[in-house]
């Protein structure tokens, strides 16, 4: 019985390594686009040692999800049982964000505070991970399924807001950057959909942590520079001054590579998947809503222009 127990803990893990090293490719990948867009040796944001470490904390966070959903469920495992596998994967996915939550829930004293600007596990989400490992369906979701769980992304009732400053932004973009009318579209389609046509300032269902903020739902260490910067330059972090002045800071600096590749492109679809892929990077690509919040920003642009 030790033995199956153990075995059963093992497999917890090596599934919650599993999880943590998808995470840590699309990292891998993240870091690779940021290098090359700002020119940076990719050698030298690479740090092999924070890698291994966070391989381990998917593997720890593997067991914690088996016990959380019954040691005995894995030792009755079933061949073709591939969705509790998965929701263990998706608690190592989470990573230390769900090692938090089990240790504040099942740990006397184990409760820890998240810093302020910090990430860090809720209770809720913590829950809503259990939950979805004890309904044996967690965790990895298909690009439709995210597109179900975030209508906001689809251009709504949150037009009449991106249809009056579209044409603001545009045209600052325009005249900073010496972009044309598709290109800076391309730009404003890419945040129609992160902030719900600005509407939408914080990440309404983040996986982990505190999700994204601002208009291009900057996340992790980019979230906390935005605040910094805000705050630094006397701005409010909801305001359009702090935003644009952030967004324009990013593009003269760590991402001025993304402006040289938008200037070779000539269509608004060009424009608009140049800066999700070099810019945004985002998880969910939806390029189709990306164009759709495009072409009515473009349609906004050239209205003003006619009035």
């Amino acid at each position: 019985m030790g033995l199956q127990i153990f075995g059963a803990l093992m497999l917890g893990g090596l599934m919650g390594l599993f999880g943590q090293g998808i995470r840590s490719v699309v990292g891998l990948k993240t870091m690779v686009d940021q290098a090359n867009a700002a020119g940076a040796d990719q050698q030298d944001m690479f740090r092999a040692a924070r890698f291994l470490v966070s391989l381990l904390i998917g593997f720890l966070a593997g067991i914690a999800a088996t016990i959380v959903v019954g040691i005995q469920k894995l030792i009755d495992l079933k061949p073709d049982d591939i969705q509790l596998l998965l929701g263990i994967a998706a608690a190592g996915y989470a990573g230390a964000d769900f090692i938090e939550g089990f240790m504040s829930q099942y740990l006397p004293g184990g409760k820890v505070a998240a810093k302020p600007g910090e990430g860090g596990v809720t209770n809720a989400q913590f829950d809503d991970i259990k939950k979805r490992l004890d309904q044996l369906g967690a965790g990895i979701h298909t690009p439709d399924d995210k597109l179900n769980q975030f209508p906001h992304i689809r251009p709504g009732s949150s037009q009449a807001v991106f249809r009056a400053k579209a044409p603001v932004v545009m045209a600052d973009l325009i005249k900073d950057f010496g972009l044309t009318k598709n290109q800076a579209a391309g730009i404003l389609g890419n945040l129609g959909v992160e902030c719900a046509g600005f509407t939408v300032m914080q990440e309404l269902h983040p996986i982990a942590g505190l999700g994204g903020y601002g208009w291009a739902q900057w996340t992790g260490p980019r979230r906390t520079e935005f605040m910094t910067w805000c705050t630094d330059h006397g701005l409010d972090k909801n305001s359009d001054q702090g935003n644009y002045g952030f967004l324009k800071h990013e593009l003269e600096t760590d991402f001025k590579g993304v402006i040289d590749l938008l200037k070779n492109t000539d269509t608004l679809e060009d424009a608009v998947i140049v800066v999700l892929k070099h810019y945004e990077m985002a998880g969910v690509e939806a390029t189709s809503h990306r164009l759709d919040w495009a072409q009515l920003a473009l349609n906004a642009f050239n209205t003003k222009l006619v009035a």
